[in-house]
């Protein structure tokens, strides 16, 4: 029996008998995420212009990037304790924060979004880096990639 509070992660290999299953915290945090492209959309809609469809782009491939090295680490590490939750609640929160500063980032003012996103990759460099420290199998990989998003 696994501890509730705190335990290792256990490290995904793809196999055509086991299936990892999508949980219900992933799939609140991608609600977030499908709330803050809408929040972009509609930003971007209240001006259509060359100059904001360049702004947008750029914010979607920050938020893209954000939400893609979650979901890479979601799918290869399991993880349900408390630190887990709490560390993606407090990204959840980040995500959030970029989506209400949308508007404001896009008339230039860059501070509350720029902070948001800087905590959302540290949040996901701590994620890998703990199952780095954690877990033997896919150690590698979880080092790498921590890394490469503390330093992006």
């Amino acid at each position: 029996m696994r501890k509730r509070f705190f335990h290792a992660p256990i490290f995904h290999i793809h196999s055509e008998r086991k299936e990892k299953k999508v949980s219900w915290l992933e799939l609140f945090y991608d609600l977030v995420y499908v709330a803050a492209f809408i929040q972009l959309g509609d930003a971007f809609s209240q001006k259509i212009s060359i100059d904001y469809f360049l702004k947008s782009a750029g914010i979607f491939s920050a938020m893209g990037l954000s939400w893609t090295g979650f979901t890479f680490y979601a799918n290869r590490f399991t993880v349900d304790d408390f630190m887990h939750r709490i560390l993606v609640f407090f990204q959840m929160f980040c995500v959030g924060a970029m989506a209400i500063s949308i508007p404001s980032l896009l008339s230039g003012k860059p501070t509350v979004f720029g902070l948001s996103y800087a905590f959302s990759l540290v949040t996901i460099a701590i994620l890998h880096l703990r199952s780095g420290i954690q877990q033997k199998a896919g150690r590698d990989y979880s080092i790498y990639w921590g890394g490469v998003f503390l330093v992006t």
